[in-house]
């Protein structure tokens, strides 16, 4: 199939790779997402403060609405130069089926917009195909790994009946991923000069202390995520030579497991905290959550999971899997904090984003068609 048949597909797919989308900085594809969705017929497209983008397509019938969700935002470098930033290639040298796109973030999370703004824009031109309202949401900042644009963009998406956000998963349903939270522990100590060796006072020895304490915590293997549990992962400190520094901060990775307890965890690594902190009582050591994305599972959404099964299998004409993510995904935020059942479903692959990005047009094509599926029959209930 040549490039020509997928040419809706590399023009959306293009347009967002050719804006790089760094954490925190998505002001420019915000724009660009949202002039895509009003020149696709959305009813209504707006752009946060926070450049969090919603938009809205109305059947004009009474209804259930569906909420498709992504991130814009993309760890990608962002390579020097100018002109486009993606080419599309013949994947078969690359062990890819047909046309491929490959660019920074087009494995993720660019193709996995596509997929889903190729489904909204049938939606939008087939509005008697399906009852009620989609919503489509692009947010921002996930990469900071605090449900951060999901919970800004909550007011603009609360009224959704069910949500589908969008991972990569080689286009299988993903009934369960991890979840991670960061801390802060800070420890005070005394700027005394390098030659003043007071452990009370030098609060690098009870950061030690902590990490030693961490090190006896056993890790656990679980056989879909691998090896999970505290980390640490840097430490901060500002000093002027020749003098100690007056408070030291230990940031710890901690990974969670679907069913795992998110109180649990921070309960575990406070009570440690006091153990440093009875150790070394000058450095009056605090913890404190930094950032938190829940662990996500499907329990209890099995109706909604048959559902999209059957949308998926329509749709690709094979059987479709269960599988697990191992990273975190915003779905996770929708069920705890929202309240409303979350699915996860998505095109590419993980392991394809290392090195340069690459995904094959009809992966996204078939995602998309997945997407559209799903609304129809979620509407149709």
């Amino acid at each position: 199939m040549t490039a020509s048949a997928h040419e809706r597909t590399i023009d959306m797919l293009g347009r967002l790779i050719n804006v790089p989308s760094p954490t925190g900085n998505e002001q420019a594809i915000s724009l660009v997402l949202a002039a895509m969705m009003k020149e696709s017929g959305y009813d209504e497209v707006i752009v946060d403060e926070n450049h969090n983008v919603v938009g809205m397509i109305d059947s004009g019938k009474a209804g259930k609405t569906v909420l498709l969700l992504n991130h814009s935002d993309s760890a990608a470098a962002i390579p020097d130069g100018t002109g486009d930033l993606y080419t599309v290639v013949d994947g078969k040298p690359f062990g890819k089926d047909g046309m491929c796109v490959s660019g920074p973030g087009a494995v993720s999370p660019k193709s996995a917009i596509t997929s889903i703004l190729l489904a909204a824009e049938k939606l939008a031109q087939n509005k008697d195909k399906f009852a009620g309202k989609v919503k489509i949401a692009i947010v921002t900042k996930d990469l900071f790994c605090n449900h951060d644009g999901t919970r800004e963009a909550a007011p603009l998406i609360n009224d959704a009946d069910i949500a589908v956000t969008a991972e990569p998963s080689h286009n299988e349903i993903i009934t369960c991923a991890r979840g991670i939270l960061q801390f802060k522990v800070s420890f005070l100590g005394k700027p005394t000069h390098w030659a003043v060796a007071d452990q009370r006072y030098n609060a690098f020895y009870p950061a030690a202390f902590l990490i030693n304490l961490l090190k006896d915590v056993p890790a656990i293997e679980d056989e879909r995520f691998g090896l999970t549990g505290y980390n640490p992962v840097k430490i901060e400190y500002a000093a002027t030579a020749p003098h100690i520094p007056k408070q030291v901060d230990l940031i710890i990775d901690c990974r969670i497991l679907p069913g795992e307890s998110v109180d649990g965890a921070i309960a575990k690594l406070n009570e440690l905290t006091a153990l440093a902190g009875k150790e070394f009582p000058e450095a009056e050591p605090r913890a404190a959550v930094i950032s938190n994305m829940y662990p996500f599972r499907t329990a209890g959404l099995e109706h909604e999971l048959d559902v999209l099964s059957a949308a998926a299998e329509k749709a690709l004409g094979r059987e479709v899997k269960r599988v697990p993510l191992k990273c975190a995904t915003n779905a996770a935020f929708i069920r705890e904090e929202l309240n409303i059942p979350a699915l996860v479903f998505g095109c590419g692959d993980l392991g394809d984003m290392v090195g340069g990005e690459m995904i094959a047009l009809k992966e996204i094509e078939a995602a998309a068609a997945v997407y559209y599926q799903f609304v129809v029959d979620f509407q149709a209930l």
